[in-house]
């Protein structure tokens, strides 16, 4: 069990350092001297960066609490755990795409909320096995909450990509819709554990 944590902490944290290369290599080529400047060559491509290292962080919390309440898995979890990692590991990719879209192709920002709405759709699998595999947990009656909750912010990330498919100007600002339903996921998350 942990090396099987510990394998999924270290894509992730490779996930999250790839996503400053693109950055490093266009800083030796940096020719700009006022902050208006920086900002209006930079300051796009700094957004992308924060975004996605704030979605894998989040992402990563969520992720290794959960394996955290587990003594053991089994295949199906594995290889959920396997594709989940495959779609964090294709965040530095579309960051990339999305960094150097400055027309705003709705091509390009569905692909990015895409891969981010697959990431969520498989966590929310991945919560679901656990919570549904008592054999699988540490301690039953322990466990924070149940699946659906995690179902919230996979609903969240098709409805950003749908917006960004309807509405191109919107972009990837569509991602801000999770912001309340953060709210409501937590506020799920607080009411089955009162129930408990």
């Amino acid at each position: 069990m942990d090396r099987f944590v510990n394998f999924s902490d270290a894509v992730m944290a490779i996930a999250v350092t790839l996503l400053i290369l693109p950055l490093t290599e266009r800083a030796a080529g940096l020719h700009v001297y006022t902050y208006h400047a920086f900002v209006n060559a930079y300051g796009h491509l700094l957004l992308i960066f924060l975004l996605s290292f704030v979605v894998i962080c989040r992402y990563w919390e969520v992720h290794h609490n959960l394996l955290g309440s587990l003594r053991t898995f089994n295949g199906v979890l594995f290889w959920l755990n396997a594709f989940w990692l495959l779609s964090i590991a294709l965040i530095p990719f579309t960051s990339e795409l999305i960094g150097n879209n400055r027309t705003n192709s709705v091509f390009i920002n569905s692909i990015y909320i895409g891969s981010l709405t697959l990431t969520a759709y498989i966590g929310f699998a991945i919560h679901w096995v656990v919570v549904h595999s008592r054999t699988l947990q540490k301690s039953p009656s322990e466990l924070p909450s149940s699946s659906w909750y995690g179902l919230v912010s996979a609903i969240g990330m098709t409805w950003a990509l749908l917006l960004a498919i309807l509405f191109p100007s919107i972009g990837v600002w569509s991602l801000l819709i999770l912001i309340p339903l953060g709210y409501v996921s937590r506020l799920l998350r607080h009411r089955t554990v009162s129930h408990k």
